[in-house]
């Protein structure tokens, strides 16, 4: 009798999880809807075998009655760890101020989405960047070969640094949105947005950003015009007129867009630009109900895209460059010269006739035309290609670089300057042509590593350690590794 309620009450509770797993209220942008696709031999795609170990991962932590992992907690977790440390104080010492010390590698970066150039400084030279598990960091000379960096903050609640952005109406105030959320799915989470209000040397994380609609950042914006800031979240775009002390939720599903996981922002000439999986859309005021989609119904825009990356030519602002995803892969690019009234279907950037993403679309790609020059084209996938006929044609832009990239930034003040962030970090090419791309990432110290082992001995220098495409390094000196 035992046993046959043992069992009764193992078969509820596996029907209550189930139940309450497919009534969660779940936006068809979510990673969770998607269903598991196969190759053309039947095998699980490679988009599948790196998102299976993250599903599981997901509902192994989340909250039963939340339906995700509630990650914003570990902000007052860590305070109650500290308290309780503080508390358990005796003759071991003091245990709440442990002494680390860097191990390296000095001279590997590691994946980065966010790259921000300071326009405090009017030579372009001082530069942000942010690793997608290690942090904020700062360079005063990114010109220097090698330049020098320092992390700005190792005890930041988050590491995961999607993006960052800088008031153009007060150049103290910067953002830091954190999280990595690449076509629907998670692949680091994060707890928010942090401010900073004395150029990027402390920060603070804004708890009006906590909550899972704040769990990803891909992009931010400040408007010029009156210092409003504009986040592209996974739950919707996001805007605050008071710093960041409290948001409201312009655009998303059911608010006039198609879905709630935004990628991609931009403001020019008094216009906001938003893209989220599959539509563009356009505001001048920023306000609730009153954005225009600009895809959705526009002539030769194709449907059924999930991940849409666009950017809007500064010296044109009717020319506007967008690409997605065909399938696993990337598309044409497709090119309005009329602000998006109608749409050209334009080149195909492949290498050899191949496709330029390996399949994985939904997890390297970017796009950003030159400010100076509207021909001008540089699209992000494994490797980097460039137009120079408006994205009729494209050719390779430079061997030189790691692949996967993720992050294309033009200066907007010097023309040819132009700034990466890929898997293998921070790389800059210096008139806008390629090969002649320059690593940048000495010192840039946020190489993810899977594990790590040490020679078993004492104060031993010696280590072995496998990372996140940047193969596996021997290190016996903190400075480099081999």
């Amino acid at each position: 009798m035992k046993m046959k309620n043992v069992l009764l009450f193992a078969a509820l509770l596996c029907i209550g999880t189930l139940l309450l797993f497919t009534t969660q209220d779940r936006d068809d942008d979510t990673f969770l809807t998607e269903h598991y696709q196969f190759d053309d031999e039947g095998e699980l795609s490679k988009e599948m075998r790196i998102k299976e170990p993250l599903l599981w991962h997901f509902e192994r932590t989340k909250d039963l009655r939340l339906g995700y992992p509630p990650l914003e907690r570990l902000v007052e977790a860590r305070k109650q760890t500290y308290d309780r440390q503080v508390e358990m104080l005796d003759d071991r010492g003091d245990i709440t101020a442990p002494r680390w010390r860097e191990r390296g590698p000095f001279n590997i970066g590691g994946r980065t989405r966010a790259v921000m150039i300071d326009r405090r400084d009017a030579s372009g030279n001082t530069v942000f960047a942010g690793g997608v598990n290690g942090g904020i960091f700062k360079t005063d000379d990114i010109s220097a070969q090698p330049p020098t960096w320092r992390n700005i903050n190792d005890y930041l609640e988050n590491l995961s640094i999607g993006f960052l952005a800088q008031d153009p109406t007060d150049l103290d105030v910067m953002y830091a949105g954190t999280g990595e959320g690449t076509a629907g799915f998670t692949m680091t989470r994060g707890a928010g947005i942090f401010k900073s209000t004395d150029g990027g040397e402390n920060w603070e994380l804004l708890s009006s950003t906590s909550g899972s609609a704040f769990s990803t950042c891909q992009h931010l914006v400040i408007d010029p015009r009156n210092g409003d800031v504009y986040a592209a979240m996974n739950g919707g775009l996001f805007r605050s007129q008071n710093g960041g002390t409290t948001w409201t939720k312009v655009l998303g599903s059911g608010q006039g867009a198609t879905s709630n996981f935004f990628f991609d922002l931009q403001y020019v000439d008094g216009v906001i630009y938003a893209s989220n999986l599959r539509d563009i859309y356009k505001s001048t005021t920023g306000d609730l109900n009153d954005w225009d989609g600009i895809t959705n119904t526009a002539d030769g825009f194709p449907g059924g895209w999930s991940r849409l990356e666009f950017s809007v030519a500064k010296s044109n602002p009717n020319i506007i460059y967008a690409i997605g995803n065909s399938g696993g892969g990337a598309s044409n690019v497709y090119r309005t010269e009329n602000g998006g009234d109608t749409w050209l279907k334009l080149g195909f950037p492949g290498v050899g006739g191949n496709e330029f993403t390996n399949g994985q679309v939904w997890y390297d790609l970017d796009i950003a035309v030159d400010p100076f020059n509207s021909q001008n084209v540089i699209i992000g996938g494994v490797p980097l290609m460039q137009s120079l006929d408006g994205a009729v044609t494209f050719q390779l832009y430079d061997f030189s670089f790691h692949v996967d990239q993720h992050n294309i930034t033009f200066d907007e003040e010097h023309e040819g300057i132009v700034l990466f962030g890929n898997d293998g970090g921070v790389y800059r090419t210096t008139n806008g042509s390629p090969n002649n791309g320059q690593d940048k990432n000495n010192g840039y110290n946020v190489t993810q590593y899977y594990s790590v082992s040490m020679r078993p001995e004492p104060f031993s220098d010696y280590f072995l350690g496998g990372t996140q495409d940047n193969g596996s390094h021997l290190l016996n000196d903190p400075l480099v590794a081999r």
